[in-house]
């Protein structure tokens, strides 16, 4: 009988341990499960989470970043769920949606990912410190900030540092936003 603790056991168990403490500590997949976030990212798109940027700097307005729910959503989804969003807006920042646009601190967000206007009115509010205000990319069926309240920035897991799946970018026919997204206009 060989002895358990072979070379080859050895090996495997710290590639295991490095496994683990990267996917925990620096970076790990996601498969993205709804469709708050299309355009951008469309069910069964996965992407990788950076963990290790926000360790250095802080977040920043258009960065796309996964975090665990506020409380609001943690009656709803359980404790381990995680949901990806836009910051779209920093503390001290004013944020409203009138008129079918985004406006932070009075003047209007020109986002060119967004297919269709804002479909709901929310008044000004001021984004509180420790906080910052997300929305899906998919502003009319995405339970975000505008729903309930800012996110604390102690809740951002970290941010999407690309998609890799599928490798090659989307290419939306009216067909298929018609499918998907029945509620989006070509």
């Amino acid at each position: 009988m060989k002895r358990f603790w072979t070379d080859e056991t050895k090996c495997f168990l710290v590639a295991l341990l490095l496994a683990f403490a990267v996917r925990r500590l620096v970076a790990e997949p996601r498969r993205i499960q709804s469709l708050s976030m299309f355009p951008s990212l469309d069910v069964g798109d996965h992407i990788f989470v950076d963990k290790v940027t926000y360790r250095f700097r802080k977040p920043e307005v258009n960065e796309i970043v996964l975090f665990k729910g506020p409380a609001a959503l943690i009656e709803d989804f359980g404790s381990r769920a995680v949901f990806v969003k836009r910051i779209v807006a920093m503390p001290g920042d004013f944020v409203e949606v009138s008129d079918g646009s985004l406006r932070v601190n009075g003047a209007c967000r020109e986002e060119a990912f967004i297919l269709e206007p804002h479909k709901y009115e929310m008044k000004r509010r001021q984004v509180p410190k420790g906080c910052v205000f997300v929305l899906g990319d998919n502003r009319n069926l995405s339970n975000d900030s505008h729903v309930w309240g800012p996110l604390p920035l102690k809740n951002i897991m970290g941010r999407s540092a690309g998609r890799f799946w599928p490798p090659f970018p989307h290419k939306y026919s009216k067909l298929h936003i018609n499918r998907t997204s029945p509620h989006l206009k070509p």
